[in-house]
């Protein structure tokens, strides 16, 4: 509230960058949904979304308990099998050996 007066503005300080995109086809879905997943291989916090801890790829293959609609993801995809597949072969042909993370 003190920068918004300060600046003579209103509304969120956060809201300029957020923006919302209609999904009109499954192709797209799916290209959202590995996205999100590989988004610690995209910042090179991680070489390996698999297993990155604050992503719902883990959830998505568990047979945990959760809120997420785990079985229309699933769906979208064909099976698990395919889930994990389009996955894999998306992060291969996107992200090769030279992207990895320097240790």
């Amino acid at each position: 509230m003190s920068v918004n007066k300060e600046q003579e503005r209103s509304g969120n300080l956060f809201q300029k960058n957020f923006k919302r995109k209609i999904i009109e086809d499954e192709s797209y879905l799916k290209s959202v949904v590995y996205y999100i997943h590989a988004n610690p291989l995209h910042h090179k916090l991680r070489n390996d979304f698999e297993n990155y801890p604050y992503s719902s790829y883990q959830i998505i293959l568990s047979n945990k308990p959760t809120r997420l609609k785990r079985q229309d993801v699933i769906e979208w995809f064909g099976s698990r099998e395919q889930f994990v597949e389009f996955h894999r072969d998306l992060k291969s042909y996107l992200f090769d050996e030279s992207y990895a993370i320097e240790k």
